[in-house]
Formats: C-alpha cells, structure tokens, sequence
C-alpha cells in the first residue's frame, strides 16, 4: 500500500485542476455554459479516476484473467473516451459562454466617433465645411503649373527645402 502513495500523489495533482475548473465554472459560469461546463468537468475527473483506477488494476487483471496485456487495452481506449468527450463539453461550454453577450447581436451599435483631422482638430462631418485652413504645408497645385508641365522649366536648379517662389 505504501507503494502506491507517490503515485497516488501525483495522480491527485492532475485532478486538482478538474477540481477547481468544477468550483469555478460554478461560480462564474451562467446559463448553458455553466451545465456543460461542470458536465465535462465531472466526467474528466470521473475519466481520470477511472483511469487511475485502472493503471493499478491492470496487472492484476493479467494475472487474474490470464489475459495478456495488450487484450487489456480496450478498457484503456474506453476511458480515454469518457475523457475526451468531458473535453468536448468543457470546449462546448466555453464556445457559449462566449456567444452569449449582454447586447443581442443585431442591436442597435454606438456610434463611432470620428477620427481626428489633422493637428489633433475635429474632422468635419459630411456635408460641412472644415474648421481649419485647407492650405497645408504644401502650396495649392496652381503654383506648379499646368499637367504635363515641368516645374523648373526656367532652367534654374531646384530650390529644395524652400519655400516655393510663386511664377512671375
């Protein structure tokens, strides 16, 4: 008996965790979610005790039975599912604790505000005029002439990092 106390121990710290998934489903969990949740969490830790169970009974059921081990497994595969399908529940049950929100999903929205202009001002809404100067670090496309034109057709270098100099 002595012998299985460490496996013991270590088997209980893999429950611990269904342990408090059971508490805190319970606690912070509504409506459908909390059932599948504590469904799935029950039949985890039952899965696990089953397997624990199972481990140790294993080679006494070789002996007993004179089956060889590999015949065994087909309980193993059992529980395993037990275990699985208490994992789908705890998945199912986060999937709709997720879907479920405090407005319904076709509601009317709060507006968006709308992004800043430039310098951190007010964008204007539609239709209206701008509450700020449209002249921006760059001069209005008139001073650069007609499409097609080049810029510097005077033949002078240009003069970058300056102002530009209106046409005379």
């Amino acid at each position: 008996m002595l012998q299985m106390l460490p496996y013991l121990a270590g088997q209980l710290l893999f429950a611990v965790p269904m342990l408090l998934g059971l508490v805190l489903i319970a606690v912070r969990a509504r409506g459908t979610a909390r059932v599948l949740g504590m469904i799935g969490c029950l039949i985890m830790l039952l899965g696990h005790i089953l397997g624990s169970v199972w481990s140790m009974a294993l080679p006494w059921a070789a002996n007993q039975f004179d089956l060889p081990t590999s015949a065994l497994g087909i309980p193993s595969a059992i529980i395993g599912l037990v275990s699985a399908v208490g994992l789908v529940l705890v998945i199912c049950a986060v999937v709709a604790g997720r879907s479920t929100s405090t407005a319904p999903a076709g509601g009317p929205r709060p507006p968006v505000p709308s992004a800043p202009g430039p310098y951190g001002q007010p964008a204007p809404q539609s239709g209206q005029p701008a509450p700020y100067p449209q002249s921006g670090p760059y001069p209005p496309a008139d001073q650069y002439g007609q499409p097609g034109q080049s810029p510097n057709q005077g033949g002078q270098p240009p003069n970058y990092g300056q102002p530009p100099v209106p046409p005379a």
